[in-house]
Formats: C-alpha cells, structure tokens, sequence
C-alpha cells in the first residue's frame, strides 16, 4: 500500500495532530587521550555521550478507516497510509572509540601496519512525546511513535563493532586485509513476538594489488569474501530479500569480488 509524507502545515496532517517543527537541540561531551610508548605503537581512546532534544524523526505509518476518512476529506486517496514528521522523542547515546596501530618492519619482506578498531554504543529513548489529542482521538490503536519504531531507533544496529586489519607492503606488491565483526541487532514489531534477533558476524574484504609501473597498478579484490549472509528469518517478500531483514549493517547482496586497473598521471 502506498505511503505518502504530510507537510506538517497540511490540512490532513494538522487533523492527525501534526504541528511546526522546532529545531533540535544537541549537547555532546567527548573526553580521550592518545598513548604512544614506543615510536611504532598507538592507542587512541575516545569517550563521547550525544543527547539530542526534540529529535525530529517520521511518524508511525497512519491507516485505516478513521485515517481514511480524515484523508478523503482533504482530497487524498482513503486507501494511503500517512506519515510527517514530528518532534517525537529526547535521546542519549553514550559510546567509546578504541584505536590500537602497530607498525612492524619485516626487513626484505617488507613491512605492516596492524590495526585493531572498537566501537561501542548505546541510544536510549529519555523522552516520548504523548499522542497529540487528534491522534489519540481516533483510538488506541493509533500511536505517534509506535513500539516498532522505537526499537528501530535503540536497538535495530550493532552496538558494537571490531574491526581488525593489516596492510602489508613488499615490493611491489600492497595487500590490504580486514576482518570486521558487526555485533548483534533487534529488528522490532509492534508486537514483541515479533521481534527478530539477528546474531554478531564477521565480514572478511581482502584487497591486493600489484605495481606494474610507476603509475599502473592492477588489483584483485573481495568485499564480504566469504560471502556471508544475515541470518534468514523465515519471512519473504516478493524478492525474497525481507527474510534477511531490513537494517543489515553490511547488506545482504552476499560476495563481491573485483578487479581494478588504476593509472596514475
């Protein structure tokens, strides 16, 4: 069914309880230090909290007969679902950056850059905006910013992420390695049965390439080599691709391997 966004200032939507927008408001605080003990070793940390008032975000998808009624009588088709935009919620998000760099010399069989990468963080919701009285007249099945919605919103990315990675150079050659670990997410439903949990997965891309002169370099390369997929939650859409969810963080197209010719003037 067909879905359309209301300009606040609409008729329809002032009717669904639609109102100006107010500009967000956002306080960060970030603290971190940088420790280097030897000439080839680094450890970057980083602490950040972002709370965000007033965040604008898009409304629950608004049917049925009391929407479609509220629709018709503006001039729209009763058989769309609604949305605008609206100042729903107050979030915090809190989360730590962690950086370690190695650099090791091989001697003739080159050198490396090893690199570890960690990232955590959370988003809370600290404040829900009440249904506006529209809304809230047309029955309690109608929700500015539904369940589904909320948990698209806390819990429908990783809260963690670890990426490990080297670059090894010798010769002529340059080879780029990266495994990263996406952890787990949430993707929600207005009914809790619904929820679907997709577990953590590591994600390998390998890059390597060769100079052929000075200014021509040819690759190979994969991203997601060992062609991994999200989990299958047992739900399809017409292209098959729902059962896989919506918010996968590194997609669900499976490998992609490539070839790349690069000339530099």
């Amino acid at each position: 069914m067909p879905v359309k966004v209301l300009p606040v200032d609409t008729p329809e939507a002032k009717a669904l309880g639609a109102e100006k927008l107010k500009p967000e408001k956002s306080l960060n605080y970030s603290f971190g230090f940088t420790y280097e003990p030897v000439n080839n070793y680094r450890l970057t940390t980083d602490f950040y909290q972002i709370a965000i008032r007033d965040r604008i975000v898009s409304t629950s998808l608004l049917g049925g007969s009391a929407v479609s009624q509220i629709l018709a009588a503006n001039g729209l088709s009763p058989s769309l679902y609604a949305q605008y935009y609206t100042n729903a919620v107050d979030t915090r998000t809190r989360g730590v950056d962690v950086v370690n760099e190695f650099r090791q010399d091989l001697g003739r069989y080159g050198n490396v850059r090893w690199s570890a990468a960690y990232n955590w963080n959370q988003t809370k919701i600290e404040k829900l905006q009440d249904n506006p009285q529209q809304l809230a007249s047309l029955g309690s099945q109608y929700q500015l910013f539904d369940r589904r919605l909320q948990k698209d919103l806390t819990v429908a990315t990783p809260q963690s992420k670890l990426i490990l990675a080297s670059n090894w150079k010798v010769d002529d050659y340059d080879v780029n390695l990266a495994v990263t670990r996406f952890g787990s997410y949430i993707e929600g439903d207005n009914d809790p049965v619904n929820d679907r949990k997709f577990s953590a997965k590591w994600i390998t891309d390998l890059d390597v390439a060769y100079s052929l002169t000075k200014q021509l370099t040819v690759a190979l390369g994969a991203n997601n080599l060992f062609d991994v997929y999200p989990d299958k939650k047992g739900i399809k859409d017409w292209a098959g691709a729902y059962e896989y969810g919506q918010f996968s963080p590194f997609g669900f197209g499976g490998a992609y391997y490539y070839t790349r010719l690069a000339y530099n003037f």
